[in-house]
């Protein structure tokens, strides 16, 4: 009799370590979860404010321009986009082609110098410059923490936590690199 007592109270220490283990582990994995939730959202803030400077650009050259110029219409277009999607890599990918509209436009206004005022394009190049820093800073923040968050949910035994509370692999990496290092340098 004491043998069977000895072994269900050696049984139910083990679940009793397994479960505080357990919901450790659960604890520990929700915390990396929200900490690149929280990652995101500053990149996604960042992301805002520049796409609000790209659209401020698009006024100032439409107000200084005669005739059309090239970019506008992208960056209005994609500019609409980014602001109608939500989830994170749709933000990406619409970022990544406002970028791409805002990189051929900033081209073609620094081969035209007489375009723009020189202190208006330099502020709003200073502007933009700033907030590129800005979500490089956030999107390393948050690839960081992405890839903690997935390495510990793919380890032993933590993968056995991830799956019985339904942790998922985040696969949204932010991978875009600033469209800026392609612009030529501005004069001064």
């Amino acid at each position: 009799m004491k043998g069977v007592i000895g072994i269900s109270l050696a049984v139910l220490a083990v679940l009793l370590l397994a479960g505080s283990r357990l919901a450790d582990t659960r604890r520990d994995l929700e915390i990396q979860r929200r900490a690149a939730n929280a990652a995101w959202a500053e990149v996604d803030v960042a992301l805002d404010r520049r796409a609000g400077l790209a659209l401020r650009l698009v006024d100032a050259v439409r107000d200084a321009s005669r005739q059309p110029r090239t970019g506008l219409s992208e960056i209005t277009q994609a500019g609409l986009a980014f602001g109608e999607v939500h989830s994170a890599r749709g933000r990406m990918e619409a970022y990544a082609r406002l970028d791409a509209a805002l990189s051929m436009l900033l081209t073609g206004i620094a081969r035209d110098p007489e375009f723009l005022p020189v202190e208006t394009l330099n502020r709003l190049r200073d502007e933009l410059d700033t907030a590129e820093n800005l979500i490089a800073i956030n999107r390393r923040r948050y690839n960081d923490a992405v890839q903690k968050y997935n390495t510990s949910i793919e380890l032993f035994p933590n993968n056995i936590a991830a799956s019985l509370f339904g942790f998922a692999r985040i696969d949204a990496y932010f991978q875009t690199e600033p469209a800026g290092q392609d612009l030529p340098q501005r004069k001064l």
